[in-house]
């Protein structure tokens, strides 16, 4: 199946409209991305994550009520094979978004090219078959150490960090 054929399938969750508006704009110009959904605060992301079960869920830290760290706990653990990738406007929550499960994190002011790169890394990865982050994991590592690595939660924090 080429990258054409099978679409990234996205949600976004910000509490601004303005920036979902711009990221969605911004995202379906790349034919291989599809924005399912959005979200305006951490439970309606968690209510439509639910719904419409999107590959990558790309989260917002400061939003009412429930707040994207909490969003991504509940997220992970109803779909665990959806990723989420932290969008925020500071450093700040780095180590905490990666601690619930945020697969990365990226700053909304700077971010942007990274975050593209890793969204056709993981779509890479779908359109391929490998459809686990574990899979992923262990790929991206094999690759950096030139052969397979045994330790898994190493090969995620090392994946985070990069």
């Amino acid at each position: 199946m080429t990258r054409s054929e099978m679409k990234l399938r996205l949600l976004i969750a910000d509490d601004s409209k303005a920036f979902r508006k711009h990221l969605r704009a911004f995202l379906e110009s790349v034919d291989w991305i599809d924005v399912v959904a959005e979200a305006k605060d951490g439970i309606e992301a968690v209510k439509l994550a639910e719904k419409h079960t999107p590959d990558v869920v790309l989260m917002d830290q400061n939003m009412p009520g429930v707040s994207g760290i909490e969003a991504t706990e509940m997220i992970i653990n109803a779909l665990p094979d959806s990723r989420v990738l932290f969008l925020v406007g500071e450093e700040g929550w780095r180590q905490q978004a990666l601690e619930v499960g945020a697969e990365a994190f990226f700053v909304k002011d700077s971010g942007m090219h990274e975050m593209l790169q890793q969204l056709q890394r993981i779509h890479d990865h779908i359109v391929k078959g490998i459809d686990s982050v574990g899979q992923i994991l262990k790929d991206e590592q094999s690759h950096r150490d030139g052969g397979p690595s045994n330790n898994a939660r190493k090969e995620r924090e090392s994946f985070r960090a990069s």
